[in-house]
């Protein structure tokens, strides 16, 4: 891990220092049950609150109304605790080692261009008129199809395959696995067997995304699928062709998202939920997880579907009663109506 002055921890979390050398080298992030000499703690549970006066951690980030309970430095935070610690754990999060070079097994197409500082590991595949920025690391087994383009400072980590025409942006990292641009799940029926639809357009993804393992990203039938700028994707989500995806939209794991559906913009998608083809969600929508969506949404909120976990013999039995809901629904509607005519 990386070392940084408390001073520079404290600037870097926007906090104030309150004891302590701010010239203390910081070496590490530990919980604080566990931290040690040099490390840097955090505390945002009061059910932690028992093990702040053994801490014996260099510094811990705190909120202001238990600093007069610490009895080591603090980094005092006014704003979210959670979003400190996002933050602290990023100064120490080890970096990728990989060198400027392209490994001698890889293979570089025709007319393409390098920046500076790229990284090509070992039996990668770089197609034809490929553009790859500055700062690039593409690790050991990718492929680059044709007229693909990936910005400065992206990272594509190991087996990442990118169909021709993809575009990625600046500072995105796409996990392993990933397979981004396949065709699109177009078909249509004559009658006796499924005829397949060529898919004509591309992916297009902005920067600060991140793209997690095993994930697809279907190209577009005529126009590209579209991922805006910080989002963030789990692992193992398939999205279809032609779907737009809104900036800062949050998506976590085996997420299914159906063909030309519109995701607004700082939405968050639970894990397992399934949403249904050609739909619109609202800027702002939050799907719980394994919900179905079958209909579009025009207002920020939560939304959930399906029904929570019960003991099986009373799930069987609500399952019943879900059953005979219509026979009920038509008897009620009967009673009442024998009930306004008396």
């Amino acid at each position: 891990m990386s070392t940084h002055r408390l001073a520079d921890v404290a600037a870097h979390l926007q906090a104030s220092i309150h004891g302590g050398d701010p010239d203390q080298i910081i070496c590490g992030v530990a919980p604080i049950e566990h931290a040690s000499e040099g490390q840097v703690t955090f505390l945002y549970d009061s059910a932690k609150l028992k093990h702040l006066a053994g801490c014996r951690a260099a510094a811990v980030v705190i909120p202001p109304k238990w600093v007069d309970q610490c009895l080591t430095a603090c980094l005092v935070v006014e704003g979210d605790l959670k979003l400190a610690y996002a933050r602290l754990v990023q100064l120490f999060e080890p970096k990728p080692s990989s060198l400027p070079s392209v490994h001698a097994t890889a293979q570089i197409g025709n007319h393409c261009q390098l920046g500076k500082d790229v990284s090509i590991g070992a039996h990668a595949v770089i197609g034809e008129y490929v553009r790859i920025g500055d700062q690039v690391v593409i690790c050991s087994g990718c492929v680059v199809g044709d007229k693909s383009e990936i910005d400065d400072h992206s990272h594509l980590y190991a087996r990442v395959t990118l169909y021709p025409h993809v575009r990625i942006g600046q500072c995105v990292r796409v996990h392993s696995g990933a397979v981004i641009g396949k065709d699109g799940f177009g078909l249509a029926y004559d009658g006796k067997k499924w005829v397949r639809i060529a898919q004509l357009g591309g992916v297009s993804i902005g920067s600060d995304v991140e793209i997690g393992a095993n994930t697809t990203v279907d190209c577009g039938a005529l126009q590209d699928t579209i991922i805006e700028s910080g989002v963030k994707i789990d692992n193992q989500v398939q999205i279809a062709h032609n779907v737009f995806i809104g900036a800062h939209t949050v998506i976590a794991g085996c997420v299914g998202i159906a063909g030309s559906t519109r995701i607004g913009r700082h939405c968050m998608i639970g894990g397992g939920a399934c949403i249904g083809d050609h739909l619109t969600l609202a800027d702002g929508v939050v799907i719980t997880g394994m919900a179905m969506v079958t209909h579009s949404l025009s207002r920020a909120g939560v939304y959930s579907s399906g029904t929570g976990l019960l003991a099986s013999h009373k799930w069987r039995r609500s399952v019943v009663r879900f059953r005979q809901l219509e026979k009920l629904f038509r008897r009620v509607t009967s009673l009442e109506k024998q009930n306004n005519g008396s």
